[in-house]
Parts: C-alpha cells; structure tokens; sequence
C-alpha cells in the first residue's frame, strides 16, 4: 500500500505489477525460512516462485516502462478509490494464489524427494517455458513494429502460450500439496483450499482479465486494420490455451469442452444498422 501511494501520486503504472511480483518473493521466501522442517518439495517450490516471479516482475516492469505505462489503467488510474482497488485485489491476489506454497512450507513432518516431486517438477520447469519464451516472442514481435498476428514459435501452438504456462506451473504447486497432504496425512480439506490457488487463476485467465481482453470484442482491432479473415483462419487450427498440433481437425464439441474454445472468445462484427444506430447517438451527443 505504500508503494501504491508512490504509484497514484506519480501516476504511473511501472510499479503496479513489480510490486506484486517482489510480494509473491517476500511472502515464500519467509514462510520457506520460517519453517526448520523445509524440505526438498518447498525449497523447490518457493524457489520455483521466485524464479518465476523474478522474471515476470522485471519483464512487465520491463514492457511497461518501454510502452510508456499501461493502458488497463488508462480508466482508473487518476481515481484514488478505484486504482486503491486494484491493488487491494492484488494483495488478496497474491495471498490466494500462493496457499499451496503457504501450506507445503508449513510441513512439520520431515519428507525425502519422491518420483512425483521431480515430475512435478518437470511440468513446472514446462509451464515456465511457455510463460517466459511466449511473453518475450511476442514482445520482441511487437517492438519489430509488427501490427500483425503472432503465429510463429510456441504461438504457433497454442494463441496464448504465456496463459497456458502460468496456468501449469500454478497446478504444479497444487500437485506438490497433494503429494504433501498424502506424506504428512494431513486432512483433506486442506486440499480444497490449496485449490483455490490453480481454479482461481485459470478464472482470471480464462475470464477475467486474461482472454477476454485479448479476443471476443478486443479482436476489433484485426477488424480494422482489414485481418479479421486472417485471424479466423489462424484461431481455427490454434488451440487457444492447451497446444495441440491437430487443432483443425477436432470436432467444435470437443474444442470448447476440453480446449477452452467458448463462443465468448469470438468477434461478431456489429450489423450495419447497429453502427448507423451508434454513428447517430454520437451525433447526438455532439450537437447537444
């Protein structure tokens, strides 16, 4: 919160999700120490946070300072009580999402690495793959002054590798809590609420503020610059989220029950009565 009032009284957005970064770091790294029982699964873990969010935190302040800010803020960031908001929901963003963390570095019974925690592991080190190289294969296809569709690298997979990473390696620390929940004998409910942390993100990624800000209506933008056709073409044989190479040829059941593909991600260009009605009130608006 003090940094937050930095932000709002420079009005600047660079700090915004630095900031939550260096919590993710603080709060895993105390709670790992914290504990004299840490064992091969939490330093792993929280090691695993602090890589991952190293990386995010100076990439993001990274973009953000090259671009100027961040225009998800252009709406509310002049307004104390609204941008107080947002980085209120970090906070409990934060704490959410790192229960599984909390919980495995709270162990008090002593345990040795297992098969399963260097496969977790694996699918961690494979979601911080698609997130990091994903992130900056579209930064740098950006900074090009490229306008276009990105449809090269892992973005030839999947359209949005960096979600599909972040939404692993959150798993994989869930899966990490199973694997505790079931050495210590812990009881089950811990599990739900560990939950939280991998069902919560994928919320927010899926719809939140992740996919519906990058297609449904956010894809007028490829309307106007005349690549709506291109990007149907490149949405029809890419996997939204999960990389699959023979997207093309899954039947359009399948693709929203087991691919994410929800008719809420596709652009319905609005009829021409619908513009004229809208081109009308903005007349309107402008004589009186």
């Amino acid at each position: 919160m003090f940094v937050f009032l930095i932000a709002y009284t420079l009005q600047t957005d660079v700090l915004t999700d630095f900031t939550g970064s260096v919590c993710y770091i603080v709060v895993a790294l105390f709670t790992l120490l914290d504990n004299e029982k840490s064992n091969f699964r939490a330093w792993a873990a929280s090691l695993g946070i602090v890589v991952a969010r190293v990386y995010l935190g100076l990439f993001l302040f990274w973009r953000a300072s090259s671009k100027g800010g961040d225009n998800r803020f252009d709406k509310f960031r002049a307004s104390f009580v609204y941008f107080g908001i947002f980085w209120l929901f970090q906070i409990l963003w934060v704490y959410v999402t790192l229960l599984p963390i909390i919980y495995i570095n709270a162990a008090d019974c002593d345990g040795d690495a297992t098969i399963s925690d260097y496969i977790i592991l694996a699918f961690f080190v494979v979601g911080f793959f698609f997130e990091s190289v994903g992130d900056i294969q579209k930064f740098m296809f950006k900074n090009a002054g490229n306008k276009g569709i990105m449809t090269e690298g892992l973005w030839a997979c999947t359209r949005h590798p960096n979600y599909f990473g972040e939404m692993v390696m959150w798993w994989s620390f869930f899966a990490w809590g199973v694997v505790q929940n079931i050495e210590c004998e812990d009881n089950w409910y811990w599990l739900l609420i560990c939950a939280l942390s991998p069902l919560i993100t994928m919320l927010i990624l899926l719809f939140g503020t992740g996919m519906p800000t990058a297609e449904g209506s956010a894809l007028k933008r490829f309307e106007k610059r005349g690549m709506l056709e291109e990007w149907n073409e490149y949405a029809a044989k890419t996997s939204p989220i999960i990389p699959f190479c023979c997207y093309g040829g899954v039947p359009d059941a399948l693709k929203s029950l087991c691919f994410c593909e929800f008719a809420s991600y596709q652009y319905t260009p609005p009829s021409p009565s619908s513009e004229n009605a809208s081109s009308n009130e903005t007349d309107y608006k402008l004589m009186h």
